[in-house]
């Protein structure tokens, strides 16, 4: 179907051609003389607005969530906009990320989309306290300073008491990254004094029994042991302790265990002795 548009003329003018008075001109998509070809549209749906992320902070499960939907532009003039998930404005969504998908279709199924998510989140980025005994630098980042990066620092002459991160971040999810073990709380390591690192010597031992193995034997023993070790520790100072007679950190403990029996009428219990003493380098 054409259609020939009439240009009504009122007073006096000067004609500059060309002009379109009197031109046919064809329905979008249709061409030639009598607008009976069709257009074959190669060109794809062009977005013309798309929203940004959006984050909704709230101490409920849920919360009702309103958004500008994309739009979208097309050189047919003819579309068909929909939310790939099913999505409306004003829905009250669960807390946790939804992905959102507006995909815009023409006539001849050239295709274009808009994604973009929406955060329901209990807290946003809460700031951590500084670590014990340290200073925390924060700072924010992302669009319009929504997100935060930390970093931290120790007191003079103290050092954290684990392996530290350079930087902790908190992104689009809202939690802080690398994670620090507990929950989405982030709690920074604390600084201490630096101590040399402590040499450990471990002994264990079995000693066969020709008795029951009793409580009062155990305790027994255990004295025997400890008096042997810190006589050896006088003369010969094993211990990292100078203390004369004293070996901090000594450890005896004794158990009983059910050993195989070679004879029948043989007893079969050991006395299962673990000896731990910090020593001298």
């Amino acid at each position: 179907m054409t259609k020939k548009l009439f240009c009504r003329v009122d007073g006096t003018i000067e004609r500059e051609g060309p002009g379109t008075c009197g031109e046919y001109v064809c329905p979008a998509g249709f061409t030639g003389e009598s607008c009976a070809t069709q257009i074959q549209d190669k060109s794809a749906p062009k977005p013309v607005e798309c929203p940004q992320d959006i984050w909704v902070v709230t101490p409920n499960t849920s919360a009702p969530v309103t958004w500008k939907e994309p739009s979208f532009v097309d050189s047919m003039h003819t579309l068909y906009v929909m939310e790939h998930r099913g999505y409306t404005p004003g829905q009250t969504l669960s807390r946790g990320i939804h992905q959102l998908s507006y995909i815009a279709k023409d006539a001849e199924g050239n295709t274009a989309r808009c994604d973009f998510r929406i955060h329901i989140l209990k807290e946003f980025c809460p700031l951590p306290a500084p670590p014990v005994n340290g200073q925390r630098h924060c700072s924010d980042w992302g669009p319009n300073g929504r997100f935060k990066v930390c970093s931290i620092t120790c007191n003079s002459n103290l050092e954290f008491s684990q392996p530290v991160a350079k930087f902790y971040t908190c992104g689009a999810e809202g939690t802080w990254h690398p994670p620090s073990g507990h929950g989405s709380n982030l709690v920074f390591p604390a600084c201490s004094a630096r101590k040399s690192a402590q040499k450990i010597f471990k002994i264990d031992m079995n000693f066969p029994s020709s008795v029951v193995c009793s409580e009062s034997g155990k305790k027994i023993l255990q004295s025997r042991i400890e008096n042997n070790l810190l006589q050896v520790n006088r003369e010969w100072r094993i211990c990292s302790d100078n203390t004369p007679g004293i070996c901090s950190g000594l450890k005896v403990k004794v158990n009983c265990k059910q050993a195989p029996a070679k004879r029948q009428l043989e007893n079969n219990e050991l006395y299962v002795v673990e000896i731990e003493f910090p020593a001298n380098k």
